[in-house]
């Protein structure tokens, strides 16, 4: 009896929003756990639906990619399976995952970012290696449901719902819900503060770009992903984000630009890929809190997002400025890296307010 009440109690409340029974306002309407847990509710997610189509990489992807904008897309058989702060080990057991769920994959979408190849960079704590061994959804689901950990995350379902709270972190797809990251990610939900606090973060952690050092481990993990690719005829699209212009400056700033630029030498032996980041018409938008292109330094627009796909899935051409995106590769990676480092000279020369807001960011470095 008590193990049916328990289920009960769980499967109403929902916390992590797999299933949306019944949602009621002041109750299980705003799925707040489903943030701090998402390595858990995105892997049972994919158990339960079984995508066809995966977009994968770190928040940015989470964030910034929204499936309902693309109709090339079918929804009923995309799911954006970005993992806030995951690094490649991380990205690629889930893609494993859901190769094992669902062997018909047909295509992925892959958001690479710097970050993610650090060696000093950790598997997050909440990552649970034997639930990306589980393949079958009520298996896993059931272990969960009975936990105590997710009767703990039930009762603060209600009471956040309770204060009031309507905003849900993801929808269906698993994308993040830009309105809730703006009120509850960003300080005081101004985006100027959110640039503030995220560059000093990415300055002084040593899992982003502080005292960075190059993976060649994750690099592996980027090639396991691309052999599989190609033994299952999977098409695969590989991208760099398109951060604002003041993560590569802060890149500057950390000394480790020649690691960046090696980086990328040693993706494009891997596979050619979509770089979006460096300086152009979209990552060099001006800060300010009404910005249509980014949340915050790291964290792009699903409005750019967009672009993203339009740019990979050959669409809209029009639409897209020229200047964004640029596929790279081991023939033109040198003259690519050179006319980066020019565009930055030139971006330096008439955009000293932004440089002396970078300048102005106090970090231990």
């Amino acid at each position: 009896m008590q193990c049916f009440t328990l289920l009960s109690f769980n499967l109403f409340i929902d916390p992590y929003g797999i299933f949306n029974f019944i949602t009621i306002k002041n109750v299980n309407l705003s799925k707040i756990k489903q943030e701090t847990n998402v390595r858990i509710f995105k892997s049972l997610e994919v158990l339960q639906k079984k995508p066809k189509i995966l977009l994968l990489g770190s928040s940015r992807t989470d964030v910034g990619l929204n499936p309902r904008h693309v109709k090339q897309l079918d929804i009923n058989t995309v799911y954006n399976l970005g993992i806030l702060g995951a690094n490649m080990y991380e990205v690629m057991r889930y893609f494993q995952q859901s190769i094992a769920v669902e062997p018909n994959i047909k295509k992925v979408i892959l958001g690479i970012d710097f970050f993610m190849f650090n060696e000093n960079r950790d598997a997050d704590a909440s990552f649970y290696e034997d639930l990306l061994e589980q393949k079958y959804f009520w298996s896993s689901f059931l272990k969960w449901t009975f936990s105590i950990d997710t009767v703990f995350a039930s009762f603060e379902t209600i009471q956040w719902n309770q204060a009031g709270k309507t905003l849900t972190p993801y929808d269906d797809y698993g994308t993040r819900n830009e309105k809730y990251f703006i009120r509850y990610n960003l300080p005081e939900e101004s985006k100027i503060k959110g640039f503030e606090v995220t560059l000093k973060r990415f300055l002084e952690d040593r899992s982003l770009y502080k005292d960075y050092q190059l993976s060649p481990a994750s690099l592996e993990y980027l090639k396991k992903i691309v052999e599989t690719c190609k033994e299952k005829n999977i098409d695969l699209y590989i991208f760099i984000s398109p951060s604002h212009v003041t993560q590569w400056e802060a890149i500057h700033k950390a000394g480790i630009w020649p690691i960046f630029e090696q980086w990328k030498r040693e993706v494009v032996k891997i596979s050619e890929v979509w770089d979006f980041s460096g300086y152009n018409s979209i990552t060099e938008e001006i800060i300010s809190d009404r910005m249509s292109n980014y949340l915050d330094s790291s964290h792009y627009s699903q409005a750019v997002g967009e672009l993203i796909f339009q740019r990979l899935l050959n669409q809209n051409h029009n639409q897209i400025p020229s200047d964004f995106g640029t596929v790279i590769n081991t023939d033109n990676i040198d003259d690519y890296l050179s006319t980066t480092r020019n565009q930055r000279a030139l971006w330096l020369e008439t955009n000293s307010q932004t440089v002396e807001f970078l300048n102005n960011i106090n970090v231990d470095l």
